[in-house]
């Protein structure tokens, strides 16, 4: 099965609101909290809605600015290999996949 990645992107921020994820503000461009990954309890986690629609994830603390987009967060989040990722964002966005397609390839998507 393959999903649309850029719609798994750009549901980034509905995907951490669905693990528990409560920002601690947001100006519609760029949404900020406490880094789910390693549970901080400042907001140094910065979710930043790039000019293609799609968000990506920084970490300004213990997880060493990583950047992710949200299968890699997934990933990381989970422990979880890249292709499982791709299908759990996905599964916890609510989106389906696509039928009648090969999967996705490995980590480049």
């Amino acid at each position: 099965m393959r999903y649309d990645l850029e719609l798994i992107d750009r549901s980034f921020p509905s995907i951490l609101s669905a693990i528990g994820w409560k920002p601690a503000r947001s100006n519609g461009k760029r949404i900020t909290g406490s880094c789910p990954i390693h549970n901080g309890k400042d907001a140094n986690f910065h979710l930043d809605l790039q000019a293609d629609g799609k968000w990506l994830a920084i970490c300004r603390s213990q997880c060493g600015g990583t950047g992710w987009n949200a299968t890699r967060f997934i990933a990381d989040y989970l422990n979880l290999p890249h292709p499982e990722a791709i299908a759990k964002a996905a599964e916890i966005a609510g989106i389906s996949p696509e039928e009648g397609t090969p999967a996705n390839p490995s980590p480049g998507g």
